[in-house]
C-alpha cells in the first residue's frame, strides 16, 4: 500500500475555517489540530510557503486576528520553502495551462506551484516506500476527465482552469477536505 502525502490548497485552509468557525466548534478544533500535527511532523501533509503567501495576499492577517493566517503562524515551523526545482515544475504547468492562474494578477498564485510540487516530488521519489501525492483542493473539476484527455493541445491550455481538471491530465489524485478526513479514518 502506499503513503499518502498530502498537499494542502489555499481553497480548503478557507472553507474548513468558513465551515467550521473555531469559535464555533472549539472540540472539533482540538481533535483536528492533533490529527493535523500528526501528519505534518511525519512530513504527510505538505503546508507550502505559495499557500502561506497567497492566504497574505487575499488579505488574512495575524493582525486582524484571521483564524487562517493565525492557524498558519501557530505551524510555520512545517512551512516547506520554494525551490528552483519546484518553481521550474510550476512554470511548466503554467506554459502548459496557462488559465490555471489570472494573468492580471498582481500578486503570485499558489496553484500551479502545488501540481509542481507533486510532480516534482512524484517524479523523483527515492524512498523505498511507494508514495502517492494526493492534493487537497475545494476547487471543483470543470471538465469529466475522460474529455478532458480527449481534447486538443489549444482546448486543453483553454479548459485547464481548475486544480483538479489539470490534475486529471498530469494523474493527480485530488479530493476535498471531508475526503482527506475521510480517507485518513477521522472522526469528530
Amino acid at each position: 500500500m502506499k503513503t499518502q502525502i498530502y498537499v494542502i490548497d489555499t481553497s480548503s485552509i478557507l472553507e474548513i475555517f468558513k465551515i467550521h468557525p473555531p469559535s464555533t466548534y472549539p472540540d472539533f478544533w482540538i481533535k483536528l489540530e492533533d490529527y493535523l500535527i500528526s501528519l505534518l511532523s511525519n512530513g504527510r501533509l505538505i503546508l507550502l510557503k505559495w499557500v502561506d503567501k497567497e492566504l497574505t495576499d487575499l488579505g488574512y492577517s495575524i493582525e486582524a486576528n484571521d483564524p487562517p493566517a493565525v492557524w498558519i503562524k501557530k505551524h510555520e515551523k512545517y512551512i516547506v520553502e520554494n525551490s528552483t526545482s519546484v518553481v521550474d515544475a510550476g512554470k511548466k504547468v503554467i506554459r502548459e495551462f496557462p488559465n490555471l492562474i489570472n494573468p492580471n494578477a498582481e500578486k503570485e498564485q499558489a496553484d500551479p506551484f502545488l501540481i509542481g510540487y507533486v510532480l516534482h516530488h512524484r517524479d523523483t521519489q527515492t524512498t523505498f516506500e511507494p508514495q502517492e501525492y494526493v492534493i487537497i483542493t475545494h476547487e471543483k473539476q470543470n471538465v469529466p476527465s475522460d474529455k478532458f484527455c480527449r481534447l486538443s493541445e489549444e482546448q486543453r491550455k483553454i479548459q485547464g482552469i481548475h486544480i483538479p481538471t489539470v490534475c486529471s491530465w498530469y494523474k493527480i489524485r485530488t479530493m476535498t477536505y471531508l475526503q482527506f478526513f475521510k480517507e485518513e479514518g477521522w472522526t469528530f
